[in-house]
Order: C-alpha cells, then sequence, then structure tokens
C-alpha cells in the first residue's frame, strides 16, 4: 500500500517505507489514495486517526466529471435533441490543437433556405443565394387630370438614388392666365406681368372723378388724387330756421338766428345770446328775476292768506272766528312755532265731558268722563268696560261667549279681553267696511311676543307689521297663526296652531268690529 506523508508545518514527504511507524509527534497527517481518506496522528493515544473524506465527484446537465485514482477529467455533454419549431440546429465540436475550445457552427445552405422576398408597389425584391437586391418600380401611367407628368430615373454616379426633375417648358406649358376687370395679365415664357386697368367711363350720379394712374418712380404703384378744388365745387350750404349758413373757399360757417318777436301769452321771454370765449363759449339763455317775478301772481283761498313780494311768497292758515254748529263742538285752533312747527287743533276735556250722559245701570261722570257698570255673573266670567278721556261715536256693549273671545267698541283702541284658547281652535272676526276699509288688529299670546297685522277691505293680501317670533302662516300648517283673509270682504279668520292651550288677547287697533265668534 503506498503513503503520502504530509506535515501541517513543512512540505509533503514521501518515505521510503510504507508504514508511518517513524512519525511519532502531532502535526503530522497521511493520504491514503486507495481509500481517499485523510488521518491524522494522535500522540496521546499513538496512533492514527481518520481527519476527513477525500474527493466526490458529480455530473450536471452540460458537464460530465470522472475521477480516476485522484485524477479529475470534464467532458461537455452535447444534446442529441432535434432544435424547437422556428429555430436552426447548429454542429457542435470540441475543438482542440492551437484554439481549443467548443465550436458551434449552421451550414450558409441551411441559412439562406429561411428566407424569401415579397415585391411591393414601389420595390421590386430579388434573392438569390443569400443574397438581396430591390429595385425601384417606375409606373408607365400617364399623369392625373390637372397634373404634369415628372420624368423618374436612378441615379449611379456621385449622388446615387432616385431622382425626380420636370422641365422648366412643361411647367410654363400648363400654365394659363384670365383678365379680370381690374387686372389685365400676360403670360409668355415662364413670365407672367399684370396691369391694372383703369375704366373711362364717367362719374357716377353724386360722385366726383377721382384721377387714378400708377407711379413708376418714388413709391411705385397706383395713386389715387383728386383736386382741392374740385372737392369744394361738390359742397353746397343751405340755411335752417335757426341757423344761417356760409361757405367759401372750402370754409363752413354758421350762426345762429335769433327771433325779434315777443313772447307768446303766458310766457316770458328770456334772452339769447352767444358768448365769446371767456370762461364757457356758446349759446347763453337767461332771464332776469324780475320777468321772473312778473309772470307770479297770488290768490287767497278760504283756508290760506297769500302774500307775494320781492320774489318772496308767504301764506297764512285763515282761523274762522265762527261758532259751531249745531250738534257740534268747537275746537281750538292755533299756529305753533319753535321746534313743532304747524297748526295745532285741541279741545278741553271738560267741554267733552259734558257731553256725556247716562242711564242706570250705566253710571257716568261729568268730571272724569268715566262709563261704569256692574254685572252680575254664576259661571261666566265678568268683564268691565271703561273709557275715559277723549272720545267720538257710541259705545257698542260688549259681547260675552262662554269662552270669551273679544270685547270690542267703536273707540281707538278698542276694548280688549282674554280668552282660553285650545291647539286648532279659530275665531272670525267681522269688520264693517262702511266705517273705513283698513283694519288694524294685533295678536298676543301668553308666553309669546305680539303680532301686528293690517288688512284692506279690497286685497285678500295681509300686511304683518310686526311678528317677532315669525307666527305668521301663510297655509294652515306649522307653528303659530293662520290668518285668512278674501277679497272684498271685512272678514278675517284666525286660527291657533300654537299647541296646546294659551291665553290669548286680539286687539281692535283700527276699523269697526261687528262681531266676532267664539274659539272653536
Amino acid at each position: 500500500m503506498a503513503h503520502l506523508y504530509i506535515p501541517l508545518d513543512g512540505v509533503p514527504i514521501v518515505p521510503d517505507i510504507p508504514t508511518p511507524d517513524f512519525i511519532a509527534a502531532d502535526g503530522y497527517v497521511v493520504f491514503v489514495l486507495s481509500v481517499r481518506q485523510f488521518y491524522a496522528y494522535n500522540q496521546s493515544i499513538a496512533d492514527w486517526q481518520p481527519a476527513g473524506g477525500g474527493i466526490v465527484v458529480a455530473d450536471t446537465n452540460s458537464i460530465d466529471l470522472t475521477d480516476t485514482l485522484g485524477t479529475l477529467t470534464a467532458d461537455v455533454r452535447i444534446s442529441t435533441d432535434a432544435a424547437p419549431i422556428g429555430n436552426l440546429k447548429a454542429t457542435i465540436t470540441v475543438q482542440s490543437g492551437a484554439s481549443p475550445g467548443l465550436l458551434a457552427v449552421v451550414s450558409e445552405s441551411d441559412i439562406k433556405a429561411l428566407f424569401s422576398v415579397t415585391d411591393t408597389d414601389s420595390v421590386d425584391l430579388t434573392y438569390s443565394s443569400g443574397a438581396t437586391s430591390a429595385d425601384v418600380r417606375l409606373s408607365a401611367n400617364a399623369a392625373d387630370v390637372g397634373y404634369q407628368l415628372v420624368p423618374l430615373n436612378i441615379e449611379s454616379t456621385t449622388s446615387k438614388g432616385l431622382r425626380a426633375q420636370i422641365s422648366n417648358a412643361s411647367i410654363q406649358a400648363a400654365l394659363s392666365v384670365t383678365d379680370s376687370n381690374s387686372i389685365d395679365l400676360t403670360y409668355s415664357g415662364g413670365a407672367m406681368t399684370g396691369d391694372v386697368r383703369l375704366s373711362s367711363n364717367a362719374a357716377d350720379a353724386g360722385y366726383k372723378i377721382v384721377p387714378i394712374d400708377i407711379q413708376s418712380t418714388g413709391t411705385v404703384g397706383l395713386r389715387a388724387q383728386i383736386a382741392d378744388t374740385d372737392i369744394r365745387s361738390a359742397i353746397s350750404v343751405t340755411d335752417t330756421d335757426e341757423i344761417n349758413l356760409s361757405y367759401s373757399s372750402g370754409a363752413i360757417s354758421a350762426n345762429l338766428v335769433f327771433s325779434a318777436d315777443p313772447a307768446d301769452l303766458n310766457y316770458q321771454k328770456v334772452d339769447l345770446s352767444v358768448r365769446t370765449p371767456l370762461t364757457t363759449p356758446g349759446l347763453l339763455a337767461q332771464i332776469s328775476d324780475l320777468n321772473i317775478r312778473n309772470a307770479i301772481s297770488v290768490s287767497d283761498t278760504n283756508s290760506i292768506d297769500m302774500t307775494f313780494g320781492a320774489g318772496i311768497i308767504n301764506g297764512d292758515v285763515r282761523l274762522s272766528s265762527d261758532a259751531a254748529d249745531a250738534g257740534y263742538t268747537i275746537v281750538g285752533l292755533s299756529i305753533q312755532s319753535g321746534a313743532s312747527k304747524g297748526l295745532r287743533a285741541q279741545v278741553q276735556n271738560t267741554a267733552v265731558y259734558g257731553l256725556f250722559s247716562a242711564s242706570a245701570p250705566v253710571v257716568y261722570s261729568n268730571t272724569t268722563g268715566a262709563f261704569s257698570f256692574d254685572v252680575n255673573t254664576t259661571a261666566l266670567t265678568a268683564y268691565l268696560l271703561k273709557t275715559g278721556g277723549t272720545m267720538t261715536g257710541a259705545i257698542i256693549s260688549a259681547i260675552p261667549y262662554d269662552n270669551l273671545t273679544v270685547v270690542s267698541s267703536m273707540l281707538q283702541p278698542s276694548a280688549t279681553a282674554f280668552a282660553n284658547v285650545n291647539h286648532l281652535q279659530s275665531t272670525t272676526l267681522t269688520f264693517d267696511a262702511t266705517k273705513g276699509e283698513c283694519f288694524k288688529f294685533s295678536i298676543n299670546a301668553e308666553g309669546h311676543a305680539g303680532m301686528e297685522i293690517c288688512a284692506y277691505y279690497k286685497h285678500g293680501l295681509l300686511t304683518i307689521l310686526t311678528d317677532q317670533e315669525n307666527k305668521y302662516q301663510e297655509a294652515d300648517s306649522g307653528s303659530g297663526f293662520y290668518i285668512a283673509k278674501g277679497n272684498n270682504t271685512g272678514v278675517i279668520t284666525i286660527k291657533s296652531r300654537l299647541g296646546g292651550t294659551h291665553k290669548i288677547l286680539i286687539t281692535i287697533k283700527e276699523g269697526v268690529l261687528l262681531s266676532a265668534t267664539a274659539w272653536a
């Protein structure tokens, strides 16, 4: 058995004897070729122990490895499969000699057999033995209508390629010209000229002829000019009743004509003059203060005493000293000065108190002007109607209901009363339109801000004067008061939509209330 001894700290040693007896220290290994195994010497047991495996080879898909007594060889593995569709299979060989290695080749005949060519309308292709040539295809067709045929040829000298050219004569032969009313065109030998055509006709009626010439020096081109005298001769002026026109040598002047006639009846004449440049030149119309005053006069009436002097008009109210008519009380009139100027009418309270009297059970005081009466009630609530101060007309007695709604009078404002009203209950107020077409009333509900409404006999539209909580409802819905009125009527319906029960007060501010229905 052959052995190779390799000291770990020196060069390999190949002993002459096949046994490692002379190695008696740690640090030496031996590789046994027959088993491809390393052994290390262990001095503590004075023996050799395995120290790892040897060399193991494994083939791959592309390399075939062979181990022969420690010698490794490798060969490329070449497949015998056919090439996939659409591919050419190359012949692969392993070359030796000066350029060893793997060589893959494909024959030219196999490659050439893969190619073919197809002509197009413009190119003629040829393929033979791997060589491809192409020629431009030139059409022999005649030119289309309205076109000139352009010869085509292929250049093979310095600037190779397709060349298209057409002779000047061919182009010139395709051109022609046509005169118009304003241009005279000429074409010859490729040169085109044009001249403006000048009419010899006379000018139309109401026009002046303008001479036209063509300038060949300076600024060349067409020139039209007319003499100033020709322009001036075409102009004339005509006077009017208020303007006097004159025209001379191209200058027009105008002067205003002022009439010497006197003013018409009930008119004052106004002086007219033309201002020369002082501040603002132009026409000035002015009338004297005296002429204005002469046009004014004043006339007294039964109520106003008018005076006019030095341009100042004064008027004083005329106060009659006659006694009052029968059935009337005289009212004192005076004209107030100071902060609140104007006519004032007033009557003493005592003069009014003496006009009234009463019979039982009504009690009247000539001193205070107060009416009073007592009402005995059982289940109904008692109400006291009391008036005082200045008043006119007769008193209408209160209108009681089981659940009282409204107490009204002809006095302004009328007497009022509260009523307990449930949700969706309504009442109807009927006003006397013969005593006035404006009806004004307020609605106050306990716990809510009041609202004031104005209505007119002829119109169904209501005017909301105050409504801080927006309680007015145009339709019978929502929360608040639904109020309805038609055209040409004094009947107004009020419906509570407040929810629950509320104390409601309706006060008549303006108008005469004929009746009010109970809330129901």
